[in-house]
């Protein structure tokens, strides 16, 4: 069985202590990596529908013989829809109006495709905003008990 198996057969058998009556987010894994005695960290990112759960990474510490070694993080639920109202450039300029107030100057916001889940924007330079990089990408955040739908924003 390889580390990234053994790491979610452990995932499956311990769901029920952290979601006894509802069904967990799908897992991606992100990474793995090899320890010097040989236990491998396996990295798993929750979803749904596809679209990442914001700081809901799961982190398994698998032994050299597949055993659990320790579980970092918490399995949660896959309530919610990955349904985006607006794009990634209104979430841009929502982060621009935390930044620099309602009342700021507003230059033109465009974005590009999506690659690697990030949408790359491009903010026109003005003297008052200076925005070299600006990316968003598609998130699930949890809020209370349910998860919904935002845009992780990245400004630069």
């Amino acid at each position: 069985m390889t580390p990234d198996q053994a790491a979610r057969d452990h995932l499956a058998a311990l769901t029920p202590l952290w979601l006894p009556n509802q069904r967990p987010a799908e897992l991606k894994t992100h990474s793995v990596q090899q320890l010097r005695n040989g236990a491998q960290i396996v990295r798993l990112e929750q979803q749904v529908g596809q679209v990442p759960i914001h700081q809901g990474e799961i982190r398994v510490l698998v032994n050299r013989n597949g055993s659990l070694a320790a579980v970092s993080g918490t399995v949660l639920p896959n309530a919610g829809r990955a349904t985006f109202q607006s794009p990634a450039s209104a979430a841009v300029e929502s982060a621009l109006d935390a930044l620099y107030g309602a009342a700021r100057v507003r230059p033109a916001v465009s974005e590009a495709a999506p690659v690697d889940g990030y949408s790359a924007v491009t903010v026109a330079a003005t003297p008052e905003i200076q925005v070299q990089t600006a990316r968003a990408r598609r998130e699930m955040m949890l809020d209370g008990d349910r998860l919904v739908p935002i845009h992780a924003v990245e400004l630069f």
